[in-house]
């Protein structure tokens, strides 16, 4: 991770989230790297970019010019979305692909379901009182399987069940998402939906009722927000743009920003360091 991705543009901080695959190994190894800072006092990387304090939690982060703030909330939707997992879980056993999965890594899964099952319950319960008391001006949750998607692996229906009311009742502006390698913009109940997951591989593309636009193209994309807009632009391997939205800022019309200042602060402080402000440009 840190020699594949040493450009001095991405030296900055990565607010990192679990995925499928990331709890097919040592999900805890991956938050102790960033806990411990292991990127810095082992691998003599300094600054430590690697955040990830725990399996779910959320950053506030004030403009430069303090009129306005983002509000990013990271949630761990493998524990979420426990019958999703299992089926991945299997699927991949069968079809052989690394990482290879065998039939007592299956057994193995199963026999701690109870916890994720308590954790799942927690978790929810922090992810309502995360966005309930939100006062941030742009409100953005991410986890890695999507709400809604075309992919090869489609729709997470216990997403949808879980966490797509919460999306719609606390006016989130958007939930980004990987998993599926696909770029894709979604729309639903006025919150917008991304996926970006090929980075790498090329998946599956096939349009639902939700959809805006979607690609199979590898790519990436790049999210600017401002204190009214937000554009988010996806870009392919080669640099070319190849598709582009504008969403309109909607929670705290007509203010400038949130007053809490020092209370966002505090939540940013909150990770051991003030985290900087590149990840997402804001402006």
């Amino acid at each position: 991770w840190l020699d594949r991705f040493s450009h001095e543009s991405l030296q900055t901080p990565w607010y990192a989230i679990l995925g499928n695959h990331d709890h097919y190994g040592n999900a805890e190894a991956q938050i102790d790297f960033s806990r411990k800072k292991l990127d810095c006092a082992h691998f003599k990387v300094c600054p430590s970019r690697w955040v990830l304090p725990r399996y779910w939690y959320s950053v506030v982060v004030p403009s430069d010019s303090k009129k306005f703030d983002v509000q990013f909330v990271f949630i761990d939707t493998v524990i979420l979305a426990e019958g999703a997992s299992m089926a991945l879980a299997e699927e991949k056993m069968k079809s052989g692909l690394p990482p290879h999965i065998k039939p007592e890594d299956i057994d193995k899964w199963k026999k701690w379901a109870g916890q994720r099952k308590a954790m799942a319950k927690l978790q929810l319960e922090w992810f309502e009182h995360a966005l309930n008391t939100s006062t941030a001006d742009w409100l953005i949750v991410a986890g890695h399987y999507p709400v809604f998607s075309g992919g090869e692996h489609g729709n997470t229906p216990e997403l949808q069940q879980q966490v797509l009311p919460l999306l719609q009742k606390y006016n989130v502006d958007a939930y980004l998402a990987g998993h599926d390698h696909t770029l894709q913009h979604l729309e639903d109940g006025g919150v917008h939906y991304f996926v970006s997951g090929s980075g790498a591989l090329n998946g599956e593309y096939h349009p639902l009722p939700q959809s805006i636009f979607g690609t199979t193209e590898n790519g990436f994309m790049t999210h600017r927000v401002k204190q009214d807009t937000m554009q988010v632009r996806m870009i392919n391997r080669k640099g070319k743009l190849v598709n582009q939205v504008v969403l309109r800022r909607k929670r705290n019309k007509g203010t400038q920003g949130s007053a809490l200042e020092n209370d966002l602060s505090a939540q940013v402080d909150s990770l051991g360091k003030r985290v900087e402000k590149k990840v997402f440009k804001i402006f």
